[in-house]
């Protein structure tokens, strides 16, 4: 068969040469790896062994697409207490790591030719769903502005591409890989353009638990029927390879989403789920524990 058969947006896309890069060096024992965005600590115990007693308890069949209720419930209270998340239960959509989210969010919120706004230095992976998609990406370049995007910066691009119709931004939040966090103020100040835009926000916030004397905050806060929030388990409970994640959304809007997301993958893995309970439950100081040891890092690497 000839490939030029297959779709074009796949063939077009490049693996990622992180990961490629990652998978090469990691048979040489003893480096130190500043490749991939991953914790080197292990799960931690309590996690593990609540991931052990669910094999034991046979919990090994499908579960509901959205996730089991316990963990949708765990994840209401647990985030609502960390960061001041306001959705229920039934506004949260638990995924195969934060990248399904993403990719069954992109699916969901646009239509082919659509601009989507990606301040940038960024993550790659949003340029590349936007591709996959049949989207317009529009990389603003955020480095005269301290990383952080502007409402200016929006107005900005969105008047540079008059032949596209924009319709979402991207917010890293803390960012990968600039390490910048929004203050509130900032986050504030975006507020009155995206609403006025009705432009919709992916809102990136997998390392929130892992910021160093300042707090994190979200869009949602002001502009919730406007927001998805994606989060998760990897980076704050080291527990990349389980793949957890969420998607927390306005009813009706995540409901949308849940279907793209049930036909990319079903559900997440059933023993994964009954572990996170246990992350969200039982975890809330994990994050701390990891933090410090970081934070320790950061003093060693800066001083003279």
């Amino acid at each position: 068969m000839d490939l030029k058969q297959l779709n074009p947006e796949i063939i077009d896309v490049q693996p990622s040469a992180l990961r490629q890069f990652d998978h090469q060096i990691s048979q040489y024992p003893g480096i130190v790896k500043l490749t991939l965005g991953e914790p080197d600590f292990n799960v931690p115990e309590h996690i593990k062994q609540a991931a052990i007693q669910s094999i034991n308890d046979n919990q090994s069949h499908y579960t509901y697409y959205w996730g089991i209720q316990e963990l949708r419930d765990a994840a209401s209270t647990y985030y609502r207490e960390k960061f001041g998340y306001n959705y229920s239960a039934d506004q949260i959509l638990c995924t195969v790591g934060a990248t399904e989210g993403l990719a069954a969010t992109f699916k969901t919120l646009f239509n082919p030719g659509d601009g989507v706004i990606i301040p940038g230095p960024a993550y790659p992976i949003y340029k590349t769903l936007a591709n996959v998609n049949g989207l317009t990406p529009i990389m603003v370049d955020t480095s005269d502005s301290g990383f952080v995007l502007t409402s200016e910066q929006v107005e900005t691009a969105i008047a540079a591409h008059p032949d596209v119709t924009v319709r979402g931004v991207v917010i890293t939040d803390p960012c990968n890989p600039t390490g910048v966090v929004y203050t509130e103020d900032q986050l504030k100040a975006l507020v009155p353009t995206l609403k006025d835009r009705e432009l919709w926000i992916i809102s990136d916030e997998i390392y929130g638990e892992l910021t160093y004397g300042v707090k994190h905050y979200s869009l949602s806060t002001w502009l919730p029927d406007q927001t998805i929030i994606i989060n998760g388990l990897s980076k704050s409970h080291a527990m990349t390879g389980w793949r957890i994640g969420f998607a927390f959304g306005p009813t009706g809007v995540i409901d949308e989403i849940a279907k793209a997301h049930q036909f990319q993958v079903t559900t997440p893995t059933s023993i994964v789920q009954y572990a996170a309970v246990e992350a969200l439950t039982h975890g809330q100081d994990d994050a701390a524990q990891m933090r410090a040891i970081y934070q320790k890092r950061c003093a060693y690497l800066k001083q003279e």
